[in-house]
């Protein structure tokens, strides 16, 4: 056997048909909630100024979505502070395109200030 028939890539595989229902009620219910989210976001909304939406589904109290308006197509660095911005919560890159942006996040942990 070839060297480089030991390091090939393989094929890609078939993507799974997941079978979501368009017409589900609350495939229909979370598309509403996303596009009001999204109409929510303005000119105004820069970096500095995010839209924080969270537990936007009321599913996951962990999850968020941050609602911001760009120039240009860019990748930014984004960072969730305590009230008092001076605790940091959650921090991670994004790459956004021009207009509105609706970036999902997760906190995977609660940080504890003592």
């Amino acid at each position: 056997m070839l060297k480089s028939e030991l390091t090939a890539t393989p094929a890609p595989r078939a993507p799974v048909n997941q079978r979501i229902d368009p017409t589900d009620p609350l495939v229909v219910s979370h598309n509403d909630i996303y596009a009001t989210l999204l109409n929510q976001i303005t000119v105004n909304n820069v970096q500095n100024n995010a839209l924080l939406f969270l537990n936007p589904y009321g599913t996951a109290p962990l999850s968020l979505y941050i609602g911001m308006w760009s120039e240009m197509d860019e990748h930014v660095t984004i960072t969730v502070t305590d009230v008092n911005g001076s605790t940091p919560v959650l921090t991670f890159n994004q790459t956004i395109t021009a207009g509105k942006n609706l970036s999902g996040a997760k906190i995977l942990r609660r940080q504890t200030v003592g």
